[in-house]
């Protein structure tokens, strides 16, 4: 199984990924970027220009033998009565031939290409964009990037409430070390754990923020200074929340569990929030790479000259198209960006994009038994040791943890969200023999 970056350079040059995409979303100077969890962005980016040049430079190939069947056709139709079929065949079959050729010879490229990422050890493998450390999202959830949600819970605990040994003398709790040391046992358990501290924001309310952008038609910024994002450790700020985030990458990959973490203090309260996303494998038409040694034989090579004979009656529009694509890029710079305009007029413009590309190239489906299991393994550990990591450190500050060790039965076992003494579950099951399935087990279908 390959990298993720290595799958989707392959599904670009193949053009199961249209290159445009990526450009565009990379060369977005409107919107935020987003996190693309297990792919060099910079790698992909490159592969994607080449590309669009290799598809361009066929497209315009093909304009020559393009002409002679726009020329031939207006012949005919015009003067039907002195050029006859005969003619537009002639003139016709030829230019279709050449086009044949043009797809043929480019195919070959292609697959020359892919076997070259399959051996390319500088293909990365990065779990995030850079060193972007604010997220800023166009949809409901402000994970954006992370998957889907997997599952959350929170509780408060009464801070001030001593412990039941009698020289208990409740210390103030300081949220920065209690992350730390949630973060060190995860890390210690968990080989590969990526952390981070990130700032999440809509998209609809940096409008005003100059943290995040300088004028209304700039490109949002998704790198602030590190004191910034440390200053909004333990806020409740309406706008702007911290989270310490957890990553877990396996598979190569293929599946990403991310666990976020906030903490603050309400009064005499601590209020504790766990919240798991997933990220799911890329799509198995993407996953080109796999079957890439099989494109060879006289078979193969017979499949792929008929197939670009039967393409070459419609893929000679790709020139034309090329030069239409022009033509609208410089109308945009003579006219203006029509997106800037749009940011003036409209006061609740989404700077954020609602999914990632990464996100938008997976399905919920597990390719492997084995992903399942290790999803589940990763997940039921993070948990025990939050949980656990918690009840010690709020024992070492001699706060009482009865409540929490009360609960935690509960919600180690069902996604109970716990906020003071009211329970809201989405499954729970009671009794002898009772039995509680994950609701993201279930959602996802196994593939046969």
């Amino acid at each position: 199984m390959y990298s993720i970056t290595k799958y989707v350079l392959a599904a670009i040059h193949d053009g199961a990924i249209n290159p445009q995409t990526v450009i565009d979303r990379y060369e977005d100077t409107h919107r935020a970027k987003t996190i693309e969890l297990g792919i060099d962005v910079k790698q992909i980016y490159e592969g994607a220009k080449k590309a669009k040049s290799r598809n361009t430079i066929t497209s315009l190939l093909m304009m020559f033998p393009a002409g002679y069947i726009i020329y031939a056709g207006m012949n005919f139709f015009t003067n039907s009565w002195y050029f006859g079929f005969e003619y537009l065949l002639e003139m016709v079959f030829p230019a279709l031939m050449a086009i044949t050729v043009c797809l043929f010879v480019k195919q070959m490229i292609v697959n020359s290409c892919l076997k070259n990422i399959t051996i390319d050890e500088t293909a990365g493998q990065g779990i995030t964009s850079e060193d972007q450390n604010a997220i800023i999202s166009g949809g409901y959830s402000p994970f954006t990037g992370y998957g889907f949600d997997l599952d959350s819970w929170s509780f408060t605990v009464n801070s001030k409430r001593p412990g039941q040994s009698a020289d208990s003398n409740p210390q103030e709790i300081d949220i920065k070390e209690l992350l730390e040391v949630i973060s060190k046992k995860v890390k210690s358990n968990i080989s590969g754990t990526e952390l981070s501290d990130r700032i999440f924001v809509n998209g609809k309310d940096v409008r005003k923020n100059k943290l995040f952008l300088e004028t209304i038609t700039s490109k949002p910024n998704v790198i602030v200074p590190q004191e910034v994002v440390d200053s909004y450790i333990g806020k409740s700020n309406e706008d702007v929340r911290h989270y310490r985030v957890l990553t877990i990458p396996m598979w190569n990959g293929q599946v990403c569990l991310s666990v976020f973490l906030r903490f603050t203090i309400i009064g005499e309260q601590l209020f504790a929030e766990s919240r798991f996303f997933m990220i799911s494998p890329i799509k198995e038409n993407l996953m080109i790479l796999d079957n890439v040694f099989s494109r060879s034989g006289f078979a193969y090579y017979y499949r792929l000259l008929f197939v670009s004979a039967i393409k070459s009656l419609y893929s000679w529009v790709s020139g034309p198209g090329v030069l239409l694509r022009w033509f609208g890029k410089i109308q945009e710079a003579i006219i203006g960006d029509p997106e800037n305009k749009l940011k003036k007029k409209n006061d609740t413009y989404n700077y954020g994009h609602p999914t990632s590309l990464r996100e938008s190239w997976s399905i919920l489906e597990y390719q492997r038994y084995f992903q399942m299991l290790d999803k589940d393994q990763s997940y039921k550990i993070v948990q025990h040791i939050i949980i656990n990591s918690i009840v010690d450190y709020l024992e070492s500050k001699g706060i009482s943890t009865e409540d929490i060790k009360e609960r935690q039965t509960t919600i180690l076992n069902s996604g109970v969200m716990v906020t003071g003494g009211t329970v809201k579950a989405d499954q729970m099951t009671v009794g002898t023999g009772a039995v509680l399935k994950n609701k993201f087990t279930n959602a996802m279908p196994k593939k046969k």
